[in-house]
């Protein structure tokens, strides 16, 4: 045995295998492109099973007004203007969410085919919404309201 003095003396370098004869680096790289196509396939389909399908507008609509029963009465009001806002624009279009008035009233009516916004309780989301004295919801009417409708 050798003077013990160097230990890294008594190490032998490490040898890796001669790379097999047919073996080159074209080989090498196609091996590397596939492999990362491979994990770009599985990282998409993840992707693609993850993903939820978007809710329907009836169904977003509902869960805004359902939530929206916490709040105060003003603030409720206001919430259940917007998540209607957000229907009209998601089934009648931009254009139809942008009306004010009674043209939007009337078109909460033919929406929903009812009479309800234009001579009933929805009439709130126009006379009440900025009233100083505080606004009454409209409430359980709509929630019943945007729940029986279809689309």
């Amino acid at each position: 045995m050798p003077d013990g003095s160097d230990p890294l003396a008594l190490m032998r370098p490490d040898r890796w295998p001669a790379p097999p004869a047919g073996l080159s680096t074209a080989d090498l790289v196609f091996a590397a492109i596939v492999g990362l196509a491979v994990g770009l396939l599985i990282a998409a389909l993840v992707a693609l099973l993850r993903r939820r399908p978007p809710a329907r507008p009836r169904t977003a609509a509902l869960a805004a007004l359902k939530a929206a029963g916490a709040l105060p009465p003003a603030e409720r009001l206001a919430a259940e203007a917007q998540a209607l806002r957000q229907y009209a624009a998601a089934v009648a279009g931009e254009d139809a969410a942008r009306l004010e008035g009674e043209a939007w009233l009337a078109t909460l009516d033919h929406l929903f085919a009812t009479t309800l916004f234009t001579a009933g309780d929805g009439r709130r989301l126009v006379d009440g919404l900025y009233r100083p004295d505080g606004a009454v919801p409209v409430g359980a009417p709509l929630i019943r309201l945007v729940g029986k409708r279809g689309r």
